[in-house]
């Protein structure tokens, strides 16, 4: 049970920085990139 209770904290923590860092570096761009997935094949169907 600890051992999983580990596993999941540092998972998180993990992706925490990466993603922090990959936002803050190009915060427009993630989020962009999302939308226009998001809107293109809403808007080809």
């Amino acid at each position: 049970m600890k051992n999983k209770k580990m596993s999941a904290a540092t998972n998180k923590p993990q992706q925490t920085p990466p993603v922090s860092k990959n936002l803050g570096t190009k915060q427009t761009q993630p989020p962009t990139t999302s939308a226009e997935t998001a809107v293109k094949p809403k808007n080809t169907k």
